[in-house]
């Protein structure tokens, strides 16, 4: 165990196993192995040992909370809870166990009751760091209670000051809370406690804090999106997004008749698909988001679905689509050279490439503190002109609003020469 603690894995796993060659019904080895290999990563053979350790001790709380763990891990959170309850049966008193059922309820989307565990967890332990950081985050993505969230994300930071989540849970509040300048000094302090720096200095960048950067991080749409999935086509609704319909006019408007191959680029949920179903022999979905394509297969129109990055996706399929859609896309792709430059790869003669930007009034792209790109017409012309595209048409668009104000775009429709 002092090995264990020490953080010499290896060495806590050889004496673990030594313990249970000799005495395989040893509780406390059997359930420090499970515990062990959690932090490994090795979640279902953790939770085979954590089974066995509880079949030995069935009054043992902690047992039953790294069973919960092993089972949230490998994405069971209905009987991670389950778990949870066991534990908190025989200790009621279990500060951790209210905590993890937090952390389960909110992946279920049961956001009220994770906020109701975390507040349990800090009534029994109010130095509880992580459950106020854990309170904060639910609070400031899910429940856009952004100026409460600030307050247990700074509870966080009193209590662990080192804690780079603390700092970006304070920082997202705030940059949400639009105080901006506090957001980016938030954002150094998590970078400075070891934060992911690819992350961080995207979300200085977006600021004007850093270098501007040339595109989202993979990381940063892919937990995005996975995380949204489950609401996105709701939330889309009080956005008034109606880019997929727009592109579809726009495509059959040029060119009404004839089946085509269609690729559709960050398809997300699949709100293309019902649209450009009917003038597609094959229609391909890719995304970066394994629960958006998830939503998407759900609506049984897309021939393909496939997780992958646009770019790897385009330049491994010469010449094999005759039309390649992307909507809201692009707004997480500053840098369009090698999307162009797959995109003409990918296409065959006589094909188009049709997508939707917001609309940058400068020349080039530029990043807004949304975290979102924008691109000049300009730009985009110019790319065009440098990959073989002739533009068919541009339209200015509203691509959504955003706290009730249009956001100004384009739809572009560029044929293949």
């Amino acid at each position: 165990m002092d090995l264990h603690v020490g953080g010499q894995l290896s060495e806590a796993e050889s004496l673990y196993r030594k313990i249970l060659q000799e005495m395989p019904s040893q509780f406390d080895a059997l359930h420090n192995l499970g515990v062990l290999l959690l932090q490994r990563g090795d979640h279902q053979t953790a939770l085979d040992c954590l089974k066995r350790s509880s079949a030995i001790n069935p009054q043992s709380a902690s047992a039953h909370l790294n069973i919960g763990n092993a089972l949230r891990s490998l994405g069971h959170l209905d009987q991670a809870v389950a778990s949870y309850d066991r534990a908190l049966q025989i200790r009621p008193a279990y500060a951790e166990a209210h905590n993890n059922r937090g952390v389960a309820l909110r992946h279920l989307g049961r956001f009220a009751e994770a906020v109701e565990n975390y507040d349990r967890a800090l009534a029994i332990k109010p130095s509880y760091a992580e459950a106020h950081n854990n309170r904060s985050t639910v609070l400031r993505e899910d429940l856009k209670n952004n100026e409460e969230a600030l307050v247990n994300a700074e509870s966080a930071i009193a209590l662990d000051p080192k804690d780079p989540d603390a700092h970006l849970n304070r920082a997202h509040a705030l940059h949400a809370l639009k105080r901006h300048g506090e957001a980016i000094a938030s954002y150094r302090e998590a970078l400075a406690c070891g934060g992911d720096p690819e992350l961080l200095n995207y979300y200085l960048g977006a600021l004007g804090a850093d270098s501007t950067p040339i595109t989202s991080p993979r990381r940063y749409v892919e937990s995005l999106f996975d995380q949204y999935a489950p609401r996105f086509d709701q939330s889309l609704l009080g956005l008034k997004y109606g880019i997929p319909e727009e592109l579809f006019n726009a495509v059959t408007g040029i060119k009404p008749d004839g089946m085509r191959d269609i690729a559709d680029l960050g398809c997300g949920t699949g709100l293309c698909g019902p649209l450009f179903r009917p003038i597609a022999r094959l229609l391909v979905g890719v995304d970066l988001s394994t629960i958006m394509l998830e939503k998407a297969a759900e609506r049984g129109v897309y021939d393909q679905l496939i997780k992958a990055d646009l770019i790897e996706f385009l330049s491994a399929r010469p010449q094999s689509f005759d039309l390649i859609i992307a909507t809201d896309v692009f707004i997480y792709v500053g840098d369009l050279e090698a999307v162009f430059a797959a995109a003409r790869t990918a296409l065959r003669p006589g094909g188009q490439f049709a997508f939707s930007v917001e609309s940058h009034d400068g020349g080039g792209f530029a990043i807004r503190p949304s975290r979102r790109f924008a691109h000049s017409l300009t730009y985009l012309q110019s790319l065009a002109e440098k990959h073989g595209f002739r533009e068919r048409q541009t339209i200015a668009v509203a691509v959504r609003q955003e706290e009730g104000q249009d956001i100004a775009g384009h739809i572009a429709v560029l044929d293949m020469l």
